[in-house]
Parts: C-alpha cells; structure tokens; sequence
C-alpha cells in the first residue's frame, strides 16, 4: 500500500513575491501578503496562477487596454492611493496612542498630588484654552485625550495594578525580607493597617514599597492585625522563612507578648520550625519619647514666645510678612508649632533658625527684648 503524503505546508514552499506581478496582473507585496492595487483585496499566498486567476475575472477587461507608459502611469497612481491610506491609518493609530499615553500620565499625576479625579476634566478644558490660543489646528487632537473622573478613575486602578504586579515580580527575588507596620484612623473612623517592605535580592539591591493597605472593620487586635499580614504575605506570596525582622510601634495591639502581633507572629514561627523574629520598635516614636526625656524647654520656650509674639497679633503678622517681603527672605513666615502635633517641632525649629537674622531685627523694632 502506497504511503499517503502528509498535507502539503504553504509556509514551507518558500515562495517569494515577483516583482513583475505588480506590472502583470496589479498586485504588490504589502506585510507579507499580495494586495490588489485596485480593489485592495488580499492573496495570502504568493502564487502566480492566484494573482492571474484574480486580475483576469476582476479587473483585465478594464485594464487590459493599458500598454507601456499608460500603464506604469496608472499603476503609480494606485500605489499612491494605497500608500497614502495605510499612513493614514498609520497615523491615526499613533494619535490614538499617544492619547492613551496623556491620559495615563495626567491620571498618574493626579493620583501623586492627591487631587480629586474630577480635577481631570478641569485639566482637559484649560488644554482647549491654550489649543485655541497656541494651535487651534490641533484641537481635535486634545480633544481626543479622556480625562473624565470615570477615565482617571479606570487609569489609576490599572496603574495601582501593573504597580503591584512590579511588586509582585520583585518579591520573588528577595533572599530576606522585613516589614514595618502601623496602624491609624482616617477620617470616617476606619482604622487603616499600612504594611510596608523592604527587600534585598542576591545583587545587595533594595527595594522598599508599600505592600498593603488593609481596612479593619472590626476590632483592631493582634489575631486581627495578623490576620491582614497573613492575608498580605499570601498575596505576594512571601516565604516565612525570608522574613527577617518585623518593626512596630508600642501600642499593646503591636508588642503584646501573648495576644499581640509580635507574640503571634513569633508563635507562627515557632510552628514553621523558624528562628523568632527581630523585633524593631519605630524610630521616629523613639525620637518624641528622646525629647520629651531631654526637657528642650530652654529652647522651645523661647522660639515659642517669639512665635506667638508675632503671630498672635494679626496687624504685627502681616508687618512681619511685609519686612519678610521686603527683605526678599527665602520664606514668607514663621511656623507654628503645637504639643499634640509634635512631628512639626523639626520644621519649627529649622524654620525660625533660618529666619533667626530677620525674627531679631523684627523683635526689636517693636521694643521686644530677644531673649
């Protein structure tokens, strides 16, 4: 029994595109495929007998009468009209690209600034004020850019998203990790978990990102808080036993021994027959117990007293702005500085350090005695 030959594969003939077809039977070569410069149909194979078949029943008694220059004339003319439409389709998929691209980064910068989305369409119309001033001859093309609240809404969850696949891709990488945690209220009384991690890969290369923000609904426990760190190494599918420290601040929720995070996190261990975790308390909540300790009442006093000297008055403040003014200072006024918001007592101090010179002056022209 004779041996049945396999199906013939057009792909691995080879053929090429002849360029005298264009001449015979009006057919170019265009992305791998002969294209009909009169009708602008296709033939996915580069066959003689296809492109014959096509011109003789479509298009020879039309142009079958066309000889030497008359012919070449007509052919170049369609090859312009073809030519000229695949630009423009070109062309406008580039528009439509590079509006996509606008919308993206004018929604990534909103999002940065923390302005509202809506501000978006706000952007949009102070764009046509300048296109209609500049380059009227452009404004459909920003008018092609969406910059509905919808459309910035839809472009900052798909940044947030390739953001966190980035993160994703770059934790698989760490050969040891370590998380920061803290725990706050935001303005429709929700307490908020931000998680934050910091990795190194085998090339010493850090990377520091905010892995979570977890809403607890709920109470706001140790099992609670582990709950959402469970939830969150699951997400970025961290290894137990990469995890080399964990930092906290000293709320009973955080460092309890026994229903805190740091005891159950240090029983999880335990479990996976890991070594206890380094226990890092927040630096910057060592920095305010630091000052407390070290009584800066020598020096808060004083630049609390000026401060209040010239800002509790408001005819003296405005002066103090206008002799700032004048003076052309680098800033135009002192800071406040208060007990509860004890973060701002740096800026405070920088501030009324570099304005030491001008503060001086000022105090002694109304008759205040610098301590």
């Amino acid at each position: 029994m004779a041996k049945r030959c396999g199906k013939r594969k057009i792909d691995s003939e080879c053929r090429a595109f002849n360029p005298q077809w264009t001449h015979d039977y009006f057919f170019v070569q265009l992305k791998e495929k002969a294209v009909c410069l009169v009708c602008q149909e296709t033939v996915a194979v580069f066959k003689e007998y296809n492109l014959r078949r096509h011109y003789e029943s479509r298009h020879k008694d039309k142009y079958a009468s066309l000889h030497g220059q008359m012919r070449a004339e007509k052919m170049s003319k369609l090859k312009t009209g073809l030519f000229a439409q695949q630009t423009t389709f070109v062309r406008q998929t580039q528009l439509n690209q590079a509006s996509v691209r606008a919308s993206f980064r004018v929604a990534q910068l909103i999002a940065s600034c923390g302005k509202s989305f809506t501000e978006g369409e706000f952007v949009k119309k102070c764009l046509n004020v300048v296109v209609e001033e500049v380059c009227p001859e452009k404004k459909d093309v920003f008018n092609a850019v969406s910059l509905s609240a919808s459309t910035i809404t839809r472009r900052v969850e798909e940044i947030g998203g390739d953001v966190y696949a980035q993160l994703q891709q770059k934790t698989k990488d760490f050969q040891f990790f370590s998380l920061a945690l803290d725990e706050s209220t935001d303005v429709q009384d929700t307490a908020e978990l931000l998680i934050f991690i910091r990795g190194v890969n085998a090339n010493f290369e850090m990377c520091e990102e905010l892995a979570a923000l977890q809403s607890l609904k709920g109470t706001t426990t140790g099992e609670d808080i582990f709950d959402k760190v469970c939830q969150t190494m699951q997400q970025l599918d961290l290894d137990w036993a990469k995890l080399a420290s964990i930092t906290t601040d000293g709320a009973p929720s955080m460092v309890g021994a026994s229903r805190g995070l740091i005891g159950r996190m240090n029983r999880e261990m335990e479990e996976r027959g890991l070594t206890a975790l380094l226990q890092v308390h927040c630096l910057i909540y060592q920095q305010a117990l630091c000052c407390k300790v070290l009584k800066w009442d020598s020096v808060m006093k004083v630049v609390v007293s000026c401060i209040n000297f010239i800002r509790a008055n408001g005819l003296k403040h405005r002066q103090f702005q206008q002799f700032l003014s004048e003076l052309e200072s680098a800033y135009g006024d002192v800071l406040y500085h208060t007990e509860i918001r004890w973060l701002s007592r740096g800026k405070v101090l920088r501030r009324f350090y570099e304005l030491l010179p001008e503060v001086n002056a000022f105090l002694q022209s109304k008759g205040k005695t610098v301590p």
